[in-house]
C-alpha cells in the first residue's frame, strides 16, 4: 500500500497527475483543489489514497493525490457515502476538504449540491452519514494548520536539503509573512529559497 510518494511532476492534465519517481512514472487523480499547485517539473510530495475499483467487468487500481494526511483522511470519510464513489469524489472537491468539512458539519446543503456531481440529494445524504463526525474533522483543520499553507510539508522538504531545523523554521516563517497564510507548498518553498539566496 502506497502511503506517500515524492516524485517530479511530469505533467498535470484533466485531473490526472503523472509523477516521475526514477524508473516508473505513477498516475494519480488529483482533486480540483489541489491542481493549482501542481506544477511541472516540481518536485513534490504526495499522500496517496490507493483503491482498486470495480467499473463495469473490470477491476481498475485508483490513486488519489493529496497534499496533507487531513486532507486524505477526511476524503476517506467522504468516500464512505453511499454512491459517492473515488472517482465523484475527487471531481467533486473543487474546494479545499477543511472548507467542505465546515459545509458538512454545518448542514449547508446549498453549499454541498453545488459541488460538481452531489446535486441536492446527494447533499442531503452526506449531511446525514457524516455531519456528526465531520465537527470533529473540522474541528481538527482549525487546530492543525499543516494543510493551509502546508508548513509541515515545506520544513520537511528544507530540512531533507540539509537546512537545520531552527533555520527552516525562521525561513517559513518568513516566507509565510511574505505569501499570505493561505499560500500553497509550492509557493511558501519558493518564497524559503528566494530568501535564502537573498539573505
Amino acid at each position: 500500500m502506497l502511503d506517500a510518494v515524492r516524485g517530479t511532476v511530469e505533467s498535470v492534465e484533466d485531473g490526472v497527475l503523472l509523477l516521475d519517481i526514477g524508473s516508473l512514472t505513477l498516475e494519480f487523480l488529483v482533486p480540483g483543489y489541489f491542481l493549482p499547485d501542481l506544477q511541472r517539473g516540481e518536485n513534490v510530495r504526495v499522500f496517496t489514497h490507493f483503491q482498486l475499483s470495480s467499473e463495469g467487468n473490470r477491476i481498475l487500481p485508483l490513486a488519489v493525490a493529496f497534499p496533507c494526511v487531513a486532507d486524505r483522511t477526511f476524503f476517506r470519510s467522504f468516500i464512505s457515502v453511499s454512491g459517492v464513489g473515488v472517482r465523484a469524489a475527487a471531481r467533486a472537491l473543487c474546494h479545499p476538504p477543511r472548507d467542505v468539512a465546515a459545509a458538512i458539519s454545518r448542514g449547508d446543503l446549498l453549499f454541498l449540491k453545488a459541488l460538481p456531481g452531489i446535486g441536492a440529494a446527494r447533499a442531503k445524504q452526506i449531511v446525514a452519514k457524516l455531519q456528526e463526525g465531520m465537527a470533529a474533522i473540522a474541528s481538527d483543520y482549525k487546530s492543525d494548520d499543516s494543510c493551509r499553507g502546508s508548513r509541515t510539508e515545506v520544513l520537511l522538504v528544507l530540512k531533507q536539503l540539509g537546512i537545520p531545523g531552527d533555520q527552516a523554521a525562521l525561513l517559513v516563517a518568513r516566507a509565510i509573512e511574505e505569501t499570505g497564510d493561505s499560500a500553497g507548498t509550492q509557493d511558501i518553498l519558493r518564497a524559503c529559497m528566494r530568501l535564502r539566496i537573498t539573505g
